[in-house]
């Protein structure tokens, strides 16, 4: 509890961790949007709605690696904490997920908002709300391999550079590129 409370704490006041992602994702939006704006639902625009659907998914995966700072701070703190014989590595990951995942959620749905309606998906509250739903599954997965490389690779530029990698053969192996 005492570890969520502070996570709470240091999620809302670390612009870099949320804050500053939010306005990445949210600029993200506004870009598929207009890229992508008001697709007409006819066979002709099969490929662009995939297009949309691909770029919007991959690309917020793949802005997932401006976690990467925010969590080695806090895994360098946890570091020696754990040295200090505070806590161990399973209170660490469960808070730093609970605490994550209603940013993640609304980070989704504010993509969403913008991306979703602009592009002339689907109008209906069920497919809304299963983009909404398959983006923060995306997002979530991203910002779990996130933490897994800089957990096992605490260096930034390693870490950044693998996550990237590791993204990078997410998206090529996603089944948009190649069925």
């Amino acid at each position: 509890l005492t570890l969520l409370h502070r996570s709470f704490i240091k999620s809302y006041r670390d612009v870099v961790a949320y804050g500053i992602r939010i306005a990445m994702y949210l600029g993200l939006a506004i870009m598929v949007g207009t890229v992508w704006v008001r697709l007409s639902a006819t066979q002709t625009s099969i490929q662009p709605l995939i297009n949309a659907l691909f770029f919007g998914s991959a690309s917020m995966s793949f802005m997932a690696v401006a976690y990467v700072p925010a969590f080695l701070e806090d895994r360098f703190q946890y570091v020696k904490e754990h040295q200090n014989g505070l806590y161990g590595a399973a209170e660490f990951i469960v808070s730093n997920f609970i605490i994550g995942v209603p940013y993640l959620f609304l980070i989704s749905v504010l993509f969403s908002i913008i991306s979703y309606w602009l592009v002339n998906f689907q109008p209906t509250a069920v497919a809304f709300f299963t983009w909404v739903m398959w983006l923060f599954l995306d997002l979530l997965a991203a910002e779990s391999l996130v933490i897994f490389i800089s957990s096992l690779v605490p260096s930034f530029v390693i870490s950044l550079a693998l996550v990237a990698f590791a993204n990078g053969l997410w998206m090529a192996v996603g089944g948009f590129m190649v069925p």
